[in-house]
C-alpha cells in the first residue's frame, strides 16, 4: 500500500500521512496503519473502522510428490547369490525406499526438515549404487554371474566359428550336390546341416556347462 492509497482510505493529507510514516506507521495494509494510529497518535478524524476479518483462505494444495529417480537399481540382483548377499541387498533397497517415502511426505507436508531428508536420501542412493557393484562382484566370484568381457570374447569366438562354417560350405558341398537332382541336393544339404553345422555349433557353444 502506498501513502497515496492511505490518504484516500483515511481522508488525511499527504503531509500528515508522510509525518505518520516517519513516526513508524506501517503501510503493510490499511488495517495495520489504522491500528497503529489508534495506539500511537491522536487524530482529528478517527481512523476508518476496521473491516471485518476476511474468511480464512483455503489451505494450499499439497505439493505433488516428486518422481523417484528412474535410474536407480531396483532389480533383484542377488536372487542367485548366497543368503548374506541377498540380505545385504534387501537392506539397501529397503533403506533407499524408506528414505524416499520420508522425502515425499516432507515435501507434501512442507516440513522444515525436507532439505535434510533429501540429503539423507541422496546418501542412501550412493550406498545403493555402491552396493550394486559389490553385489555383482560377489555374485560373479560365487559363479552366479559372468563379466561382460568374458561374454563378449566367447560370443566373438563362437560367431567366428559360425562364419567359417558358412564360408566353407560351398567348397565342401560343391562336389557332392547334383544340381540336376533337386531331391539329391536337398538330402545332401540336410546331411551337412545335421552332421557338420549343428554339431559344430553345439560343441563350440560358450554356454555349455
Amino acid at each position: 500500500m502506498t501513502q497515496r492509497d492511505y490518504c484516500q482510505h483515511a481522508g488525511l493529507s499527504p503531509a500528515r500521512v508522510c509525518q505518520l510514516v516517519r513516526q513508524g506507521m506501517p503501510l503493510a495494509s490499511p488495517e495495520a496503519a489504522d491500528l497503529w494510529r489508534r495506539t500511537h497518535t491522536w487524530s482529528r478524524k478517527p481512523p476508518a473502522p476496521l473491516a471485518a476479518p476476511a474468511p480464512p483462505a483455503a489451505s494450499p494444495e499439497p505439493e505433488a510428490a516428486p518422481e523417484r529417480p528412474a535410474e536407480l537399481p531396483t532389480e533383484d540382483l542377488a536372487a542367485g547369490a548366497s543368503e548374506p548377499i541377498r540380505e545385504a541387498w534387501a537392506r539397501l533397497l529397503q533403506a533407499e525406499r524408506l528414505a524416499w517415502s520420508m522425502v515425499v511426505a516432507a515435501i507434501k507436508g512442507r516440513q522444515p526438515d525436507a532439505s535434510r531428508l533429501v540429503a539423507v536420501h541422496a546418501l542412501t542412493v550412493k550406498h545403493l549404487i555402491d552396493g550394486r557393484a559389490r553385489v555383482l562382484a560377489q555374485a560373479q566370484a560365487e559363479g552366479q554371474t559372468v563379466s561382460a568381457t568374458w561374454v563378449r570374447q566367447n560370443m566373438l569366438a563362437h560367431d567366428g566359428t559360425v562364419a567359417a562354417l558358412i564360408r566353407n560350405m560351398p567348397r565342401q558341398l560343391a562336389g557332392r550336390v547334383n544340381p540336376a537332382d533337386v531331391e539329391h541336393a536337398e538330402r545332401t544339404l540336410q546331411i551337412w546341416v545335421d552332421e557338420v553345422c549343428l554339431r559344430t555349433l553345439s560343441e563350440t557353444s560358450p554356454w555349455k556347462p
